[in-house]
């Protein structure tokens, strides 16, 4: 099987960004369709300048299914 395939043999296709929306304390989804797996990342262009966000990330895989975020990752410009 290959690393970037799941237990039952689904490829990841992509990710999901969801920020950290500070008036909700909500983690919204940023992004309509799966960024591309092949992406080496994703900018946030409405991150206003020097602030910090955090932001929670979601694979999706081959049969469409979206898997559970694991971690916050922070951002800063």
């Amino acid at each position: 099987m290959p690393p970037e395939a799941d237990g039952s043999g689904r490829k990841a296709t992509g990710f999901h960004v969801y920020p950290l929306k500070p008036g909700t304390h909500v983690f919204d989804k940023l992004t309509a369709t799966p960024v591309p797996r092949e992406d080496s990342g994703y900018r946030d262009t409405a991150m206003p300048q020097g602030t910090t966000s955090f932001y929670r990330v979601t694979v999706v895989l081959s049969d469409g299914t979206e898997t559970g975020a694991t971690q916050t990752a922070v951002a800063t410009d």
